[in-house]
């Protein structure tokens, strides 16, 4: 289950990366709210 939280970590901050390509601050700041959840679950 914890690889399964670090690969969507991974790819919850490689779309953080894209939006800011894109500038898109509304998209990043979506994707950083799931990002945070499931770091807070990480611990």
């Amino acid at each position: 289950m914890k690889g399964l939280h670090v690969e969507a970590v991974f790819l919850l901050e490689f779309g953080i990366a894209t939006c800011n390509v894109l500038d898109d601050p509304v998209l990043e700041l979506a994707i950083n709210k799931e990002l945070e959840f499931i770091k807070a679950q990480l611990r």
